[in-house]
């Protein structure tokens, strides 16, 4: 087996390669959307389920 990295190391390696960084940060920004609409679900009280009730919506 081989030698095990550390996290810091082994993501170093990953971000080196063509295209990482883009795509890190489009998730990046694609989690924060995500959790600014959890978030402000959450204090308007409503359900996943509720949402996705309106016209033109679905629940995913």
């Amino acid at each position: 087996m081989g030698e095990r990295k550390a996290w810091s190391d082994k993501r170093a390696e990953i971000m080196s390669r063509p295209g990482a960084g883009v795509a890190y940060e489009a998730a990046r920004i694609r989690f924060e959307l995500g959790e600014a609409v959890r978030l402000r679900r959450e204090e308007l009280g409503l359900t996943q389920a509720e949402p996705a009730e309106r016209p033109g919506s679905a629940q995913n």
